[in-house]
């Protein structure tokens, strides 16, 4: 980025113009997004944009914690029946569908 469409250059260490490359942070407030949801998101965006420019995914950066909470590994059946209900709901969703088409992704 040259700095002509209002937003800063990108500069590499040095002062060299880093303009094939483009740096993506995530700010996350949960353990889990800061140790899994870049390398997922590498899997579904390409590693070069259209314009050719290289995409280059730091480590997120966990603020506040307001998302995580420390789990216990399971214990016999300590799943709340909530929890349950929706995990079969996402495995039926990807298995059968709920019209005998199963979806491609659920989240």
């Amino acid at each position: 980025n040259s700095g002509q469409d209002g937003l800063a250059p990108r500069i590499k260490a040095g002062g060299v113009n880093a303009c094939d490359m483009a740096r993506i942070k995530l700010i996350v407030t949960g353990d889990m997004e800061k140790s899994a949801l870049h390398k997922t998101l590498q899997k579904v965006f390409p590693p070069t944009r259209d314009d050719g420019e290289s995409a280059v995914w730091d480590v997120p950066r966990k603020l506040d914690c307001a998302t995580s909470y420390k789990l216990l590994p399971p214990s016999g059946d300590n799943l709340s029946s909530n929890m349950k209900r929706l995990a079969q709901a996402m495995l039926d969703e990807a298995g059968i569908g709920k019209k005998g088409k199963p979806s491609d992704l659920v989240i």
